[in-house]
């Protein structure tokens, strides 16, 4: 915030009708976000319809949770403007539904929305579809559209988009470190998606859709490597006006 702006921002509240609240599964050891980086890709075939181990999903959610260095407050133990919002599809000793999670007791609530089944009805493109046709999870960021345009106006949109992609970002890359496969699917953060979590009737909405799941054994994939670092010495270009 500017001088004399005020400081803080509306955190996504659990919405009344959620379940109560029982342990997430403990996530995979030694699964970090960095180590994904250089073999992240995006399949444009789907997955094969294998189930997620419950360890790799806790890793996730863990990851994905965590907080991270800025300059709004509370963002050191948690995200500050976004939740995590999960949908089970077949993730093993986790029944198929929407789930919230609450990464400060790394937990999950069900949620009393629509079921899972139904995000497939939803306005959605033809990859999206074969995604979750075989998809294990898929991880649903939520947060208030409005929220913060009082306190910080036209930027609070950037400011919720952008930590809703650091969250989606870093579940893709640890989901990638533990040999799975991922990729945000923008058109799944859509009104039927909002019904199946049970936000149709609260400030809340879908922002974005990653889903991930047994990486394809073959078919193309959407890949962008990750050049090697050198030492070079770089030169401004002149500029002319």
């Amino acid at each position: 915030p500017a001088p004399g702006e005020p400081e803080g921002v509306p955190r996504p509240e659990l919405p009344a009708r959620a379940g109560p609240a029982f342990p997430a599964p403990e996530p995979a050891a030694g699964a970090r976000p960095a180590a994904g980086v250089a073999r992240r890709t995006s399949p444009v075939a789907g997955y094969r319809p294998v189930p997620l181990a419950a360890k790799a999903l806790g890793a996730v959610l863990a990851a994905a949770g965590g907080g991270y260095p800025a300059d709004l407050p509370g963002t050191a133990t948690g995200s500050a403007a976004t939740a995590l919002c999960l949908l089970s599809l077949r993730v093993e000793g986790l029944p198929r539904a929407a789930y919230w999670y609450d990464p400060a007791r790394h937990a999950l609530h069900r949620l009393a929305g629509a079921g899972v089944e139904a995000v497939a009805t939803g306005r959605l493109l033809a990859n999206t579809r074969v995604a979750l046709r075989g998809a294990a999870a898929v991880l649903v960021p939520v947060g208030d559209p409005l929220a913060g345009v009082r306190l910080y106006g036209d930027r609070w949109y950037r400011m919720q988009q952008m930590e809703a992609g650091l969250v989606a970002q870093r579940a893709a890359l640890t989901a990638t470190a533990l040999g799975l496969a991922a990729r945000i699917h923008s058109d799944g953060a859509n009104e039927t998606t909002d019904e199946v979590l049970g936000l149709a009737a609260t400030p809340l909405r879908s922002l974005s859709f990653l889903a991930m799941g047994t990486p394809p054994t073959g078919g193309p994939v959407v890949a962008r490597p990750v050049p090697a670092l050198v030492a070079e010495e770089v030169i401004p270009a002149p500029t002319s006006w």
